[in-house]
């Protein structure tokens, strides 16, 4: 979910990922004041605020492995230093 507006001459704008409302339980008008605050308006929320508002939705997914799936889909383990390799200069 992301949302837009201009209060004031300023343009706010924040987001959440689809699945964090549900996860903390909040009801649609909830998230959106939620999104509000964290856009960085400090004013009174009221409804000629919130016909302001841009919303767009979008779509997330969740993916579980291990890390040692994660390190064989990226080809190398980023935990480890990588093997440097002796190089010469020649002037």
């Amino acid at each position: 979910i992301i949302i837009k507006f201009e209060e004031h001459g300023t343009e706010f704008s924040a987001t959440y990922l689809p699945e964090v409302a549900r996860e903390q339980g909040w009801n649609q008008q909830i998230a959106v004041q939620s999104l509000i605050r964290k856009a960085g308006y400090n004013g009174s929320i009221q409804e000629e605020l919130l016909r302001k508002i841009q919303c767009t939705r979008y779509q997330s997914s969740k993916h579980r492995l291990t890390y040692q799936e994660y390190v064989a889909i990226v080809g190398h383990d980023p935990l480890k230093p990588e093997k440097k390799r002796n190089r010469f200069v020649f002037f």
